[in-house]
């Protein structure tokens, strides 16, 4: 009942809110705070709490109670503060992110643009450096490279070195510091209708990075990525690798060797200085990358070309051994 000063006897309230006022004072943890906050904290401690907890009210109570100076406890800390729900929406969007699939990503970019966008960034909420890319391309878009006929060794792979312009649909995107990571995601199979795996190498500015691999690696329970995030969607021109040994088993494809008729003798071709052959290959990849450069592919000491001399002197072993 509600009393002629305005009292309406709810006492635990009272009490509750006078001692949530006082263990603010024991606990900063527990004073509201924003999303930017956060962004400049000297240690990422409330950045990854945030990342890692599964919900508002888990998030919460690790406010309410884990103080890195304070021994933890168990205590409920009551209804979760509206503050507090804004900034889960900022974790959930980071965890998604990180998790999710391609097209299940954009509802959470305008939050992360938000992180990204915040003054007085710390240290490890920024990053710059050499960046990679993982991909999936279909030769037709490979046709669309500076290719040359450099050759690059790494990752245990051999690649075609060339150039590209590279814009993004979308303002943010995951590259690697880690140039052997991006492996995981340069492969054909990654994207219906690739033919290639393709790796980029960029460039990114301290104004394009967000979150450092030390952070990001913290997040993925599974294995390190050394994931960083770059905030840009404008154009730039980028260093690209593309895998030699796919490019073999494309042009490899576009032979029917089982077509008897037009290959009556498989060992015809195996002899590799085949005129014909030759020609034929350079044809074929001429479409892709110029037939100056498909000339100098198909010379004998090129490694493309001691590649397609293997697959095909396999494709032959095959045949001759097990008749098929």
């Amino acid at each position: 009942m509600k009393s002629k000063h305005g009292f309406n006897g709810n006492w635990d309230g009272i009490v509750r809110n006078e001692k949530l006022i006082a263990e603010q004072k024991v606990n900063p943890y527990r004073k509201p705070f924003t999303i930017c906050d956060v962004m400049a904290d000297k240690n990422n401690y409330r950045f990854m709490r945030l990342m890692q907890a599964p919900d508002a009210k888990y998030f919460w109570r690790i406010l309410y109670n884990n103080h890195p100076n304070m021994k933890t406890t168990n205590e409920d800390p009551g209804p979760v503060p509206d503050w507090v729900n804004e900034l889960w929406k900022y974790g959930e969007a980071l965890q998604k992110w990180f998790t999710s699939q391609r097209g299940n990503k954009d509802r959470f970019i305008p939050k992360i643009l938000e992180m990204a966008s915040c003054k007085n960034k710390a240290p490890w909420a920024s990053w710059s450096g050499t960046a990679w890319r993982g991909l999936a391309r279909s030769m037709k878009a490979v046709a669309t490279y500076k290719m040359t006929d450099e050759v690059s060794d790494w990752g245990g792979r051999l690649w075609l070195v060339g150039t590209t312009a590279y814009k993004s649909k979308y303002p943010i995107q995951s590259w690697t510091n880690f140039q052997d990571s991006s492996l995981e995601f340069a492969s054909p199979h990654m994207t219906a209708g690739a033919d290639v795996g393709v790796v980029l190498e960029t460039k990114i500015s301290k104004n394009e990075g967000f979150l450092s691999h030390e952070v990001t690696n913290l997040n993925n329970e599974n294995f390190e990525e050394f994931e960083v995030i770059r905030i840009s969607n404008k154009e730039t021109i980028v260093k690209a690798y593309v895998k030699i040994e796919e490019i073999v088993s494309w042009l490899y494809k576009q032979f029917n060797f089982d077509n008897k008729k037009k290959y009556p003798d498989l060992s015809l071709l195996i002899n590799s200085q085949s005129p014909s052959f030759i020609v034929e290959c350079i044809n074929k990849l001429a479409p892709v990358f110029g037939h100056d450069l498909a000339k100098k592919l198909m010379r004998p000491s090129h490694p493309f070309r001691k590649e397609l001399d293997l697959r095909v002197q396999s494709l032959l072993y095959t045949k001759v051994q097990y008749g098929r």
